[in-house]
């Protein structure tokens, strides 16, 4: 990287780090200028006081003025210099891009109202600082101080004295831009080497501490002895390259250097691969603190990008070229291009995977992406694409997260993997200890993502113990919530970065945002319904990339331990993707769920908002249709999640009114479907399992009574003469050695599993065993 684009890329960090304060120069405001109105140049203004007083061959500025101050007084000489200064001159678009790059702090030493005329055409906020006592009263963090005056208060800063009497007339704002000189990274636009002002500023720069940030001027084209000399004062020359000192010239380089710094654009060649691999990982990498990524945190943060869905559910990263998009930048798409050549060659093992590179696949593997598109072939083609698994060893398994299984850990166990497994084992105060333990280690540790995640975490488990004091001591009620805003604005605005992107989740402004992008999609999927219910078709590509949305979520929360799910609007989200996978297939014979669905609704839903669902849409009632679900999932739903959920149940018994739901939600789906006899004999061993040890409630034995009925009237599956009668006996023996709930009594005296009894009668079975 050269020296000029290294300077560029410090402004850029500086800015993006909230770090960066703008001086603007009277060269900004000749930016302004139409054909028939000009603003007056420093030369305009001393000549035409040279005139009036008759002055020959004074060359110092600030004299003259004085010398004109004197002969005429306040009045005449504010009246001459406002008189210069048109009113109804309009700002330019490099006012306009000042803005757009957003720096907390503006600077200016120009008294005409063109920044402020930009504040309120585009509604920009910031607090205008004219005198002191604006300084004193602001209240944002974003500001423009006319640091040389203003007409309006008519205590513009010109003459001699003025200089001479600042720290007596500003000393706020002067100490004020002295330490806005020590901490922040500093950008002079709009003045020349020879600049009054800027000389002021390099005095101001000379007797303070050498350890400040960098300084940049910015110049129409080198002078190595200016250069050099400004150099000695700690700042450094960017160089427009103009080579020319026409107006225009000037300005639409300087709108470019600005749009650069906005659109974070610092090399100036882009042929050198090391450069390029390492723009794309600049553009990526704050989201490398995060264990797991939203699809949209990769598309705000690369921008001109897509994704292409090609039948795994994982995504494919696909960079624009010639389609038309909201974010189209020309200079952005040929950097992807040459990247892709980048990439191209890897594939065909011309040249090595760099360290950057390796970094760039993980970062985007953690929003389970798959791959980079290398060639897109054509509509009826796949696309061809370079695969991260070749490169990198990343994990992106959802079963062992879908499962219901919560490895058992101890209590001394300090990690958020235990605290996380603790929270969905319902041993809240376990996890509520752990998370405390972790906040103070990662604030310590400086590890503030992580640190936010076990804020919010704290906030929920603490809200759980607080309105559960039936079971929980009442020191809990003593503990206050933390204010995650608050904590959020306290820190220094390089950590804000870095949190950004799980912050907006935690205080759901994000999760806000998804629900109305699903409710489109959904009322889209219910139109579709509707027209094949009408004996209507129609063609949709879309439903792979709602399920590749679904996983995406999921993971995100799995991954990065948010203890969310019981969150009205994160429990909303996945219900709705339910639905508009339900309601794509209303042209199909069957319903075919994927495991992100089957999930979902074991997890997500209420036993009475399952059962109305399976029969919206025809899943129960006469001739209703069949859920398909892969054999893999059939066995993912038995041996695992079944299996976890029953021994939740029998070791915790009534108090987990969640997991008893689960129960009766995975039996509600396996009634759907078709088992085969052995997986049916599998689902009644465990059934069985849970009516021996578990204290079981009446919707439970429903739940068995639907399932096995439904299983041997509606899909003509067998059971073995010895389970049906193994679970007679089971009933009998509780019944009479009295280890029975009143519940299970009620629930076997009437009737409740009578469907066991009419297969048993059905089929001869005979119990003997008086």
């Amino acid at each position: 990287m050269g020296k000029q684009s290294k300077y560029l890329k410090s402004i850029i960090d500086a800015n993006k780090n909230k770090n960066l304060a703008v001086f603007v120069g009277s060269g900004i405001s000749k930016s302004a200028d139409t054909n028939e109105i000009k603003l007056p140049t420093w030369n305009d203004l001393i000549e035409a006081l040279k005139q009036d007083l008759n002055l020959k061959n004074e060359t110092d500025y600030l004299k003259i003025a004085e010398l004109y101050y004197l002969a005429f007084g306040e009045y005449n000489y504010k009246n001459k210099i406002k008189d210069f200064f048109p009113e109804n001159i309009e700002p330019s678009s490099v006012h306009k891009e000042i803005f757009e790059i957003n720096p907390q702090i503006i600077i200016t030493t120009n008294w005409d109202d063109l920044l402020e005329k930009t504040i309120e055409e585009y509604g920009y906020f910031y607090d205008v600082i004219k005198s002191d006592n604006d300084l004193v009263k602001s209240q944002s963090q974003n500001k423009l101080i006319k640091m040389h005056g203003d007409f309006t208060t008519y205590n513009i800063v010109f003459k001699e004295s003025d200089y001479i009497n600042y720290s007596i007339n500003f000393p706020l704002i002067e100490n004020y831009i002295k330490s806005i000189l020590s901490t922040h990274v500093v950008l002079f636009i709009g003045y020349s080497y020879n600049d009054i002002n800027l000389k002021q500023i390099i005095n101001w720069i000379q007797n303070h501490s050498t350890a400040r940030p960098p300084a940049y001027l910015t110049i129409f084209y080198g002078n190595q002895i200016q250069e050099d000399y400004l150099k000695s004062f700690g700042i450094n020359s960017l160089n427009l390259n103009c080579h020319s000192e026409d107006n225009a010239v000037y300005s639409s380089s300087m709108y470019k250097l600005l749009n650069d710094i906005k659109t974070q654009k610092y090399f100036k060649n882009y042929e050198n691969d090391d450069q390029i691999i390492e723009y794309l990982l600049n553009r990526i990498i704050h989201l490398n603190e995060l264990d797991a990524l939203m699809l949209k945190h990769i598309s705000v943060s690369i921008t001109n990008c897509r994704f292409i869905y090609d039948g795994d559910s994982r995504p494919i990263l696909f960079f624009l070229d010639e389609y038309i998009s909201d974010d189209i930048d020309l200079e952005v798409r040929k950097i992807y291009n040459k990247f892709i050549e980048i990439l191209k060659k890897i594939d065909e093992n011309k040249v090595e995977v760099s360290v950057n590179m390796l970094q760039i696949f993980t970062i985007l593997s953690k929003a389970r992406i798959k791959g980079i598109v290398i060639s897109k072939e054509g509509s009826n083609k796949p696309a061809m694409y370079i695969p991260f698994s070749e490169y990198i060893e990343n994990e992106n398994d959802m079963t062992k997260y879908m499962n219901f299984q919560y490895e058992a850990s101890e209590k001394y166990e300090m990690t958020p993997i235990s605290a996380y497994n603790d929270y969905n084992s319902l041993k809240i105060k376990d996890s509520f200890y752990k998370t405390e333990y972790l906040i103070k280690i990662y604030t310590k540790q400086r590890k503030f993502v992580k640190l936010f995640i076990q804020i919010f975490n704290r906030n929920i488990l603490l809200r759980y113990l607080q309105s559960n004091m039936y079971f929980f001591e009442k020191k809990y009620l003593e503990l206050e919530s933390y204010d995650l805003k608050n904590k959020f604005d306290s820190l220094p605005v390089k950590y804000k970065i870095l949190i950004e992107p799980i912050f907006n989740y935690l205080i759901f402004d994000e999760f806000f945002q998804i629900n109305f992008t699903v409710d489109q999609r959904l009322e889209k999927s219910k139109k579709n319904k509707a027209i094949v219910e009408n004996g209507g078709f129609y063609w949709n590509s879309e439903p792979l990339e709602d399920r590749t949305k679904h996983l995406n979520l999921l993971h995100f929360y799995f991954k990065n331990g948010l203890m969310i799910d019981n969150y009205n609007e994160f429990i909303s989200l996945n219900k709705k993707y339910v639905f508009i996978a339900l309601n794509e297939f209303s042209n199909d014979n069957d319903v075919k769920l994927e495991r992100v669905e089957l999930y979902s609704c074991i997890k997500f839903f209420r036993k009475d908002e399952l059962k109305k669902a399976f029969q919206d849409f025809k899943l129960l009632g006469k001739n209703f249709k069949s859920i398909i679900i892969k054999q893999e999932d059939i066995k993912w739903i038995i041996d695992s999640s079944l299996e976890n959920i029953i021994e939740f149940l029998i070791i915790d018994g009534l108090i987990y009114e969640q997991y008893r739901q689960y129960f009766i939600n995975t039996l509600s789906l396996l009634s759907h479907v078709k088992l085969n006899e052995e997986q049916l004999q599998l689902v009644i061993s465990k059934v069985s399992k849970l009516l021996e040890k578990g204290k079981n409630t009446i919707d439970i034995y429903n739940s068995i009574n639907n399932f096995i009925g439904l299983q041997y009237y509606k899909h003509e599956v067998s059971l073995h003469r010895e389970s049906v009668i193994d679970l007679i006996e089971l009933l009998i023996n509780k019944l009479i050695t009295k280890k029975i709930n009143p519940q299970e009594f009620d629930a076997i005296i009437n009737s409740r599993i009578y469907n066991l009894f009419n297969v048993a009668n059905s089929g001869r079975k005979k119990y003997s065993n008086f």
